[in-house]
């Protein structure tokens, strides 16, 4: 079977979206079956990733994937090719779903990824499809039953105008909100990486406090 595209979007393909890419390439490593790229909605030049991205892994891997990382804008064919959508916000699902109409199905945040992703189980035997298309089947059709996700602390939390399924980007601004994003990235991304890997640890993602 040949190998399974993962697509990651945010906007400008520096921060969130590369991280994400740099932890699922790290927690999927010697899986052949999976391919895992990354891209921007609204990239204006082949720009460097972040430096708090760049530092946050001290493994000679990461750091040469960092220092390789050239951000590239999302097309058409990349999202036709892609098994699972993966993007930080859902102002960035709306700019994918509206460029390609027909991968809604295969378009997820990364946080109701997360948190959609329980109880898949990636060892079911299957001749049909591969272990990337049968999660994203799962998470839409999780979706579909449940609605849009929320965990328990968000819904504790919940305030008007805030939607918890996103992930702000924290690139350009403060410290704390850049500090932020990264965290909320890893969390959520280690979550799906568990859920594919078949690890019971970090598949339930809490939003941050």
């Amino acid at each position: 079977m040949s190998s399974e595209l993962v697509l990651v979007v945010c906007a400008a393909n520096v921060c969130r979206s590369p991280l994400a890419e740099l932890i699922l390439r790290r927690g999927l490593a010697g899986r052949a079956d999976i391919r895992i790229e990354s891209a921007g909605t609204r990239v204006r030049a082949a720009a460097e990733i972040c430096e708090l991205v760049s530092t946050s892994g001290d493994e000679e891997t990461w750091r040469s994937a960092a220092r390789s990382h050239r951000s590239r804008a999302v097309t058409p064919e990349l999202l036709n090719d892609a098994a699972l959508i993966l993007v930080a916000d859902r102002e960035v699902r709306s700019e994918v779903v509206r460029s390609v109409p027909e991968v809604r199905d295969r378009v997820f945040t990364l946080r109701d990824a997360a948190l959609l992703a329980e109880g898949f189980s990636p060892d079911e035997p299957t001749r049909r499809a591969g272990i990337v298309s049968r999660f994203t089947m799962h998470l839409d059709r999780t979706r579909a039953l449940r609605g849009r996700p929320t965990s328990r602390r968000t819904r504790c939390r919940r305030r008007p105008g805030v939607d918890w399924s996103s992930i702000e980007d924290g690139h350009g601004r403060s410290a704390r909100r850049h500090a932020a994003a990264v965290h909320e990235v890893t969390a959520a991304v280690s979550a799906v990486v568990a859920a594919l890997a078949g690890s019971q640890q970090g598949r339930r993602a809490e939003a941050p406090a």
